[in-house]
């Protein structure tokens, strides 16, 4: 009987379950940086929004660092110290600079590409290598990508918004991978809470020169959609996000992300009034496509050759 005949162990299985909750909150955030983006300027939103959460993984990340067999050195808080500067500086700098110059579901669409990226980085520094039916699966949500890029509301993201969205997702498929490889030395919680605490400090200097100092964007918080953001949409679907990816693989859990912009899309429409046009749902159809490509199991034959 081929390897398509079984079930996925329980372990996968957890680990697509997390992958899909990871990826719900994650399309949330789009429709809530909107909300909260209105009486905050967009770097020091970034700013507030994972410092919340570092300090909120603060606890459980001390936790996994006392366990850990062997105290971390000066190379290991350098690596620690640039995931927080590629995860969060610079990938959700560019995110954040980027939500306010395009719509909603256009940004989520954009951003959900980041998966091809994470396809390409990994053979090097993971040594994940994809199969053609993964091959296959990221070329069709690439397609859906491009299909809900060409609806007609795509004329209102300006260009300075593309290039950032472009720049955050390569960045961030980049942290995603590096993230999945130093897991196994640091544990999961260290990862997140210091790259959330050093990177949103990185972006302080940036966020006071450009947008001035924090007490007047501070006063403009809505509070309820800023606690959401970090609670929910960042410190929940960061865990769950990367406790699929140690469970699954970098590149075969990211394909979830092809999922953000079908329901960005559906959130965006819900509570922004953004219309659902017929390349949007096309290209979620496309989308589905390659994401069930992606997790059929391989045959016995291509799964000895990774």
């Amino acid at each position: 009987m081929g390897i398509s005949g079984r079930r996925p162990p329980p372990d996968a299985l957890a680990g697509h379950a997390w992958l899909l909750v990871g990826i719900v909150l994650f399309s949330s955030v789009e429709v809530t940086t909107k909300w909260v983006g209105r009486g905050i300027p967009p770097i020091w939103l970034a700013v507030v929004r994972f410092s919340i959460t570092g300090l909120l993984l603060l606890g459980p990340a001390w936790r996994s660092l006392r366990r850990l067999d062997e105290r971390p050195g000066l190379n290991d808080i350098g690596r620690l110290v640039l995931l927080g500067l590629i995860g969060v500086t610079l990938s959700i700098g560019c995110y954040h600079l980027a939500i306010p110059r395009m719509r909603a579901n256009s940004a989520a669409i954009l951003f959900s590409a980041n998966p091809a990226f994470v396809v390409l980085f990994s053979p090097w520094l993971l040594g994940e290598r994809p199969g053609a039916r993964k091959i296959a699966g990221m070329a069709a949500g690439l397609a859906g990508v491009a299909l809900f890029l060409s609806h007609p509301a795509a004329g209102l993201d300006t260009r300075a918004g593309i290039v950032l969205m472009t720049a955050s997702l390569i960045l961030f498929a980049l942290y995603t991978v590096l993230a999945k490889k130093y897991m196994p030395r640091f544990g999961l919680f260290p990862i997140l809470s210091l790259a959330c605490l050093v990177g949103s400090a990185f972006l302080v200097p940036l966020a006071w020169g450009m947008e001035g100092p924090p007490g007047p964007a501070l006063a403009q918080v809505s509070w309820p959609g800023m606690l959401y953001l970090s609670v929910f949409a960042t410190a929940i679907a960061y865990v769950a996000y990367f406790q699929g990816l140690h469970r699954v693989g970098a590149a075969r859990g990211s394909f979830y992300f092809f999922l953000k912009p079908v329901l960005a899309s559906l959130f965006a429409w819900l509570w922004l009034g953004e219309r659902l046009t017929l390349p949007l749902i096309v290209g979620a159809a496309f989308v589905l496509t390659g994401l069930a490509l992606t997790l059929a199991p391989e045959s016995k034959s291509s799964s000895s050759n990774p």
